[in-house]
């Protein structure tokens, strides 16, 4: 649960967890790539409309979203459990970018992601592919916006994808990004794959890097009760 002043919400944990990016092939901090997404709405003890004249409370839908834009990475996935997300080993500091945005379309104006200070991000325990994470910080208030003020809750997040990039001579793309992803993370179970392979024909003028590769995302089973994961 999470309390925002008088505002009260339930996370939506089928919709929330972490995600990462592997392309071995780029950078060595930007091998992985991860972010932590956490949705919300509101309790059913929540005040809704009835506070600050939000006429939209009993609509909203709310993601919280931290990009780890670089500097994070672990050596296998079980490393999450008791990891910081906003320091490294060393207490170096982890650039990311943390936004807080309605996702009920209200409008272009209404839609638009807040910032967020953040003060902590940490999990604390692992239970197979879920992991108990603490994290704080405040919603800062933008003209026009109800929602906004100091925060702090656990919650429980899965790990759910792992979205690879594939090289172009891979002759069979979605074994490649398995193997890429036990190799790099120790990820062997998944439930679904999404496959996107490279097009000669896709415009390159906005992310050209982007279609220089395969690219599949493995949704783990972390809703399947797996014996071995």
């Amino acid at each position: 649960m999470l309390r925002i002043g008088p505002r009260v919400f339930d996370l939506v944990r089928t919709q929330s967890g972490f995600h990462v990016t592997l392309d071995p092939q780029g950078a060595p901090r930007e091998r992985q790539q991860w972010r932590v997404e956490a949705h919300f709405v509101p309790a059913e003890d929540d005040p809704g409309e009835d506070w600050a004249g939000d006429a939209y409370g009993a609509w909203e839908y709310w993601r919280l979203c931290v990009n780890l834009i670089m500097g994070f990475s672990v050596s296998h996935w079980h490393d999450l459990e008791r990891a910081s997300f906003m320091e490294d080993a060393d207490g170096t500091e982890i650039l990311c970018f943390p936004t807080w945005q309605n996702l009920i379309h209200l409008g272009a104006s209404e839609n638009q992601a807040q910032e967020v200070a953040l003060g902590e991000l940490r999990s604390i325990k692992r239970e197979g592919l879920l992991f108990t994470v603490e994290l704080d910080g405040e919603i800062l208030a933008k003209k026009g916006e109800t929602v906004h003020g100091d925060f702090s809750t656990m919650i429980e997040l899965p790990l759910a994808t792992a979205r690879i990039a594939v090289p172009l001579n891979a002759t069979d793309p979605l074994a490649t990004a398995k193997a890429i992803a036990k190799r790099e993370l120790g990820l062997t179970s998944f439930s679904r794959h999404r496959l996107r392979l490279h097009d000669p024909e896709r415009p390159l003028s906005l992310k050209p890097h982007r279609n220089s590769k395969h690219w599949v995302t493995l949704e783990t089973a972390w809703r399947e009760n797996l014996v071995e994961i």
